[in-house]
């Protein structure tokens, strides 16, 4: 049997999260599971970076470069870099233009190729319909293609300063590594080009086509054309007449812009929907209005607790000893009648009223069961009264096949002693029966109130059954025929408040409420746990 103290513990935290244990996992799997796709749409990609020199030795000034100053500089020179007379002869030394559309998939993760691969089948298609009704030409199908080389290729190409310095990066990524010191190098010396280019076009105006400066320019532009391939050069072939030098070429990188440990990352998501849900679990026990805990029930209602009945599978509740139920579910009824056996010793309780919430079969198991555990114990006879006219489950426990009860005692159309049905274990049984009164009219006469009280003597308790006490008012009549009232509140179904005013009525009337049982309750924290708790 669960016990409990008046002081918040750790089984009643724990009770909350094993209550909600679902939706605890239901809350991890789309964290865990969105941070999966996410890091295996993270196709690592590698970057490498080209340190240039700002205000090297040149032939000629130009006003582009001069008097930029130190703000400006890398702004300048960003601008320069990602434009198309920079890029374009990028593009055409490595042939960018002919790396295919599902590039990335070569390097990406199984679930990032299907994505690359849709993504493909949209681009061709796309180019399909641009081609109809009018064919484009080679030529113009190259140009798209240089052009759409142009635009990734700006995306994959920035500048960074260095602080302080007339330094700045030319940094270039791609996911392989080698490939992004390829661009970076490429880059840089286009850029150097660009650079010798604007002082030939001034040296031209100034000295005209045939002068020796042009000259040599134009010879340094053509041997520096040859190096757009992006391989690694000789410390002497970089000492080039322009205003920007090359310090430091690009170097492949052994080590992904992000380094994500993917085994850490779903741990930590892990983690993190495990913390979200025990919180949300919390949270949705906090604004949930049925009661949690024996301690919830007698704080709410002031009524004392008599025992928990622990919910079991099946949909078909019987006597506990025709059927093999958990011993735990035996165990409850055998504390639960120990209770009541104490209460009719003390307070010589003899007619004690079984009344619920709803209007449900739970009533007559529970008085079933219980009548049976202390007909057992004080080894006296025990009747039970099936005063629920309207929805009669007694004569299903107990498997009567006989049509007499109740409403017909109370009609005197059959007499007591033709009505009752003996079961076994000193339990007898008053079925319903049949009539066509009104219920409540049968249950507040005076044949009702004569029925009881003749009863009394013959029988050491006499459990009544009625409707469920939020639907009709046939409690409220039969409280006053009976000692005493044992409520019956179910954890997964009866809210606080329901509870509350379904009893009201009875409390009005000074009706004695002598104990509740928690019907259907769930004791989720495993065995283990409990004990070590």
């Amino acid at each position: 049997m669960e016990t409990y103290s008046k002081d918040t513990t750790l089984r009643d935290l724990l009770r909350i999260v094993f209550k909600h244990k679902y939706l605890i996992i239901i809350t991890i799997i789309p964290i865990v599971l969105i941070n999966y796709v996410i890091l295996e749409f993270k196709t690592p990609t590698y970057a490498s970076y080209v340190k240039m020199l700002v205000a090297g030795q040149k032939l000629s000034e130009s006003t582009y470069y001069k008097s930029i100053g130190k703000l400006g500089v890398s702004a300048n020179h960003a601008a320069l870099i990602s434009s198309r007379q920079v890029l374009t002869p990028v593009v055409m030394a490595l042939k960018l233009y002919q790396v295919p559309d599902d590039y990335e998939s070569r390097f990406a993760s199984p679930l990032k190729k299907m994505w690359v691969a849709s993504i493909k089948k949209r681009i061709e298609a796309s180019r399909k319909k641009a081609r109809n009704p009018q064919k484009l030409s080679e030529e113009q199908d190259l140009d798209n293609r240089i052009n759409s080389a142009i635009l990734k290729l700006t995306n994959r190409v920035s500048v960074e300063p260095v602080e302080e310095s007339d330094l700045f990066l030319i940094k270039a990524t791609d996911f392989n590594p080698a490939a992004a010191a390829i661009i970076a190098n490429s880059v840089s010396r286009s850029y150097i080009i660009f650079d010798l280019q604007q002082q030939l076009a001034e040296f031209k105006l100034r000295y005209g086509e045939k002068h020796t400066s042009v000259i040599q320019l134009e010879n340094h532009i053509k041997e520096m054309t040859k190096t757009l391939d992006g391989k690694p050069l000789q410390g002497l072939d970089l000492l080039w007449p322009a205003s920007i030098k090359v310090v430091e070429q690009a170097e492949v990188s052994d080590d992904p812009l992000e380094d994500i440990n993917k085994i850490s990352t779903l741990v930590i998501s892990l983690l993190g929907g495990l913390i979200f849900g025990v919180v949300l679990s919390f949270v949705i026990g906090f604004f949930d209005q049925r009661f949690q805990s024996p301690l919830d029930l007698e704080d709410f209602l002031k009524i004392p607790l008599l025992g928990s009945i622990p919910k079991i599978k099946g949909p078909n509740k019987l006597l506990v000893e025709d059927t093999k139920y958990p011993d735990n579910y035996a165990w409850a009824f055998h504390n639960i009648a120990e209770q009541i056996c104490l209460l009719n010793q003390d307070h010589q309780l003899k007619t004690i009223l079984i009344a619920s919430i709803d209007s449900s079969k739970e009533p007559s198991i529970i008085s079933a069961n219980l009548a049976s555990e202390i007909g057992k114990k004080i080894d006296k006879r025990v009747l039970i009264i099936d005063a629920d006219l309207r929805n009669p489950a007694l004569t299903q426990v107990f498997n009567i096949t006989s049509t007499r009860g109740l409403g017909e005692v109370i009609e005197g159309r059959v007499d007591f002693a033709d009505a009752i049905y003996e079961s076994g274990n000193h339990v007898n049984v008053l079925p319903a029966g049949k009539s066509e009164l009104n219920p409540l009219n049968l249950l507040s006469s005076k044949k009702m109130n004569e029925v009881i009280n003749n009863i009394k003597d013959n029988y050491e308790i006499v459990f009544i059954i009625c409707s469920g006490l939020g639907d009709y008012q046939d409690a409220v009549v039969l409280s006053s025929v009976a000692d005493g009232i044992i409520l019956i509140v179910d954890e997964i179904k009866d809210r606080r408040q329901v509870v509350k005013v379904a009893i009201n009525p009875i409390e009005q009337k000074k009706a004695n409420i002598v104990g509740a049982i928690l019907n259907n309750r769930r004791y989720v924290i495993p065995e283990i746990i409990y004990k070590l708790t």
